[in-house]
């Protein structure tokens, strides 16, 4: 089964705010960082169990390849929520969900 992928607003200016930044430092480094956003949300819309529970509410985190990101989603019914977009440098008390 194929689950409907939808992304918070406030994912989606963490993730824009990221592409921003990586792009600054080298052209094309922001696409490469959406391509690997783009690879782990394939994966999650196809497996959306194969990453572990992370926090409670049942909130997964799946690590973004070559990047210092967590995708953090939860699973409700055949949608993948995406919740969080967080730099793994960053400290965790700023996450939130």
């Amino acid at each position: 089964m194929i689950y409907n992928i939808s992304v918070r607003s406030a994912a989606s200016g963490q993730l824009q705010q990221a592409y921003e930044w990586y792009e600054s430092q080298q052209a094309g480094l922001g696409v490469g960082f959406l391509d690997a956003f783009h690879q782990i949300l394939d994966l999650i819309q196809q497996q959306p169990f194969i990453y572990r529970i992370r926090y409670g509410n049942n909130v997964r985190g799946a690590l973004m390849g070559n990047f210092p990101y967590l995708v953090y989603y939860r699973i409700d019914e055949h949608t993948v929520n995406v919740l969080a977009i967080f730099n793994t440098w960053q400290d965790p008390e700023r996450l939130e969900l």
